[in-house]
């Protein structure tokens, strides 16, 4: 009897390991994919702000 409640518990304390391993991966890839996207962001806002300030500089100096 105690063999076995001795057994249930290991095996539940396994599956709450197994239960944080997972989470915490999940909360890392999440943190490492919300970081990647906040760069990728920044930079397409500063390719698009080249590409307006482009645009302006050749209508300015190309229109008659």
């Amino acid at each position: 009897m105690v063999r076995a409640l001795r057994e249930s518990l290991s095996h539940g304390t396994a599956i709450r390991k197994r239960l944080i391993a997972a989470a915490s991966a999940f909360l890392l890839a999440m943190f490492v994919m919300c970081w990647l996207g906040s760069i990728l962001f920044a930079v397409g806002c500063f390719l698009a702000a080249l590409v307006c300030v482009g645009v302006l500089t050749y209508r300015e100096f190309t229109v008659e």
